[in-house]
């Protein structure tokens, strides 16, 4: 059963919730973090747990889903917990042509990804790891797009983590199997932001962004 990690109060939550803790302890509430063993509450209390306050640093991170022919990116901006959407986008490419015009296209991810980079500024970055593809031909040139999206951060100075799908749909959704309209679903909720039209490629960068900073937090609690 999930349980606030925030504060470390201890309430049990039975459904993805809020922590309802009273408001005089605590002055707002903060969305459910999922993870594999369960789903955590990050709040917002700012009593005696002065260990949270070395994680409040805003932290800009940007998420990305690899692609030959479309790659997702999402740029997310966490402080004390607080999700923020800075920007997010697709970087589509041409899927017609040889060696030659798959050249031309991992270039075209090389290049937007790393002008996306420069121009927001990430600290870390976040990249799912190659799943199974149709077949060796799909899986190479995966692989690939994924190999480039990574030398495109590499070279703007900004490291990389890498995160199965099964573990960010764990720690978005709580289930591994979990469809990409559920993914996309639990990613509005914790930008809270409504109506928007993304692909789902851009959905899965965001995802992966989220997972990223929700095990990062957790690997900082499990520190101290």
């Amino acid at each position: 059963m999930p349980r606030c990690a925030g504060c470390l109060c201890g309430p049990l939550l039975t459904e993805p919730s809020f922590c309802d803790e009273p408001s005089g302890r605590r002055p707002r509430l903060l969305p459910v973090f999922f993870l594999p063993h369960g789903a955590f509450v990050l709040c917002g209390w700012k009593g005696p747990v002065s260990r949270m306050q070395q994680l409040s640093h805003p932290l800009t991170i940007i998420g990305i889903d690899p692609g030959s022919q479309r790659t997702g990116w999402g740029v997310i901006r966490e402080a004390s917990g607080v999700l923020t959407l800075v920007d997010c986008g697709i970087i589509r490419t041409t899927s017609a042509g040889g060696d030659a015009a798959f050249s031309v296209r991992l270039a075209r991810i090389f290049t937007e990804l790393a002008a996306v980079v420069r121009r927001h500024s990430p600290v870390e970055a976040a990249i799912e790891q190659v799943f199974t593809a149709k077949n060796s031909a799909s899986a190479l040139k995966l692989g690939q797009a994924r190999g480039v999206a990574v030398a495109a951060c590499a070279a703007c100075g900004v490291p990389v983590s890498d995160y199965a799908p099964t573990l960010v749909k764990k720690a978005l959704v709580g289930t591994g199997r979990a469809e990409k309209e559920q993914v996309a679903f639990m990613v509005r909720r914790l930008l809270n932001v409504r109506g928007e039209g993304w692909a789902l490629d851009t959905s899965d960068a965001l995802a992966v962004g989220i997972c990223h900073l929700t095990m990062r937090r957790f690997a900082a609690l499990a520190k101290r």
